[in-house]
């Protein structure tokens, strides 16, 4: 039966002015000539290496998750995170169909018993076949669904990723009520109060059920046995910030009051921030 809540024609319609939806074309300006394409059995990813790339330097890695109905290709475009800094070895892995196995057991990869997670894990086994991958520093985010999606590597590969950072998405309330992540795991969360796309303040829906990003941030709060702040400070650019800070994990979550579903916004470079929030680690 098709999901009452088409939820991969609307992000569609939200990204078609940013990106493209369903674009395949594989080249476009913000992927240099030294990208390229990894088949990894059946699945591939977009490889971005460090202008600067040294054999002999250990490097962390950024794994990067498209949108619903996007690309590898679109997120490189709209990210830029490899042309941003060269610090990093930078991944954009492609989805199997229009969406990532986002651990709520309610769209398509899951229909399809699509295994998101173990395709992660392949590719972080042959990067480190391939190179030399800091173990410690392994970082993932994602935009929109993709953002969800990396919410469910953070419940289910806390062991493996340092820190996520989550753009344009709270998170599914299924996968709120079963995550359990084995290790603390810092979270960053960048989601404009006016999203009608993934509101910020959940949605309350039979089979697409969202947590508000508050909420989400006080879970990860939780797990890593901290305590987000009870209060919003107000920042300039009308955008407000709620944290907490461990010694060692921190969850951030700052929220623009306008900008809707998008991955910048005025005020806060969102690709800045994640790399500014994954270099504190």
């Amino acid at each position: 039966m098709k999901p009452a809540y088409n939820f991969v024609a609307i992000l569609c319609l939200a990204m078609l002015t940013l990106t493209g939806c369903n674009s395949s074309d594989n080249s476009d300006t913000a992927v240099a000539a030294d990208d390229r394409w990894v088949e990894l059995g059946e699945r591939q990813y977009l490889l971005a290496l460090p202008q600067s790339f040294d054999e002999n330097k250990i490097y962390p890695l950024i794994m990067a998750f498209h949108f619903s109905g996007g690309s590898a290709t679109a997120m490189a475009q709209l990210t830029r995170l490899h042309k941003l800094s060269d610090d990093y070895i930078v991944v954009y892995p492609q989805a199997q169909v229009e969406e990532w196995n986002e651990g709520c057991d309610c769209n398509k990869p899951a229909r399809l018993k699509i295994d998101d997670v173990g395709f992660v894990d392949a590719i972080l086994a042959d990067m480190a076949a391939r190179y030399k991958v800091d173990p410690d520093r392994v970082f993932a985010t994602g935009y929109s669904q993709g953002g969800l999606f990396v919410q469910n590597l953070a419940c289910k590969r806390s062991d493996v990723f340092r820190a996520v950072a989550v753009v344009s998405a709270p998170m599914s309330m299924q996968l709120a009520s079963n995550c359990a992540p084995t290790n603390p795991i810092s979270v960053l969360m960048i989601h404009a109060a006016n999203d009608e796309v993934l509101p910020f303040n959940g949605l309350a829906h039979s089979n697409f059920g969202l947590i508000g990003s508050v909420e989400a941030a006080q879970l990860w709060a939780a797990h890593n046995q901290l305590q987000l702040d009870s209060e919003w400070q107000h920042l300039a650019d009308d955008i407000r910030l709620r944290s907490s800070d461990g010694t060692d994990y921190k969850v951030t979550l700052y929220s623009p009051a306008t900008g809707g579903h998008s991955w910048g916004f005025a005020g806060l470079d969102s690709s800045e921030e994640v790399l500014a929030f994954f270099a504190g680690h």
